[in-house]
């Protein structure tokens, strides 16, 4: 019994710690003061949560180089981020395979070379 109500007193803690360490998704003000002309690396941006990011950082006018295997879905992506509203960002594009490992460098020294930071 003295078991249960320590497993019981356990489990009530972990959720009192679990609501209130929630934080709120950033809104579109916040997202904007945060990266508003920032340089942003997006790798795996052709599809999935990567291809997200870059609708939501080109919204708010952020730099964005784009990297991807697929060179067609990249193209598509950086399209309909400026579409839906990203006329301020600045989006250019990598293909880019991470399976090489030892020259994924490369990736960094483009967004350099084209965007003069990171």
């Amino acid at each position: 019994m003295k078991k249960t109500y320590i497993a019981l007193a356990i489990l009530l803690a972990m959720a009192a710690y679990l609501y209130t360490c929630r934080k709120k998704p950033l809104s579109m003000e916040d997202l904007a003061a945060k990266y508003e002309n920032k340089v942003v690396l997006i790798c795996g941006a052709s599809s999935g949560i990567g291809e997200e990011v870059v609708y939501q950082l080109a919204e708010v006018g952020a730099k964005i180089m784009i990297v991807a295997r697929r060179e067609n879905r990249l193209i598509s992506v950086k399209e309909e981020a400026l579409k839906r509203g990203g006329q301020h960002a600045r989006i250019e594009y990598m293909v880019y395979d991470f399976s090489d490992v030892k020259n994924s460098g490369k990736v960094v020294d483009k967004t350099i070379e084209v965007f003069g930071r990171l």
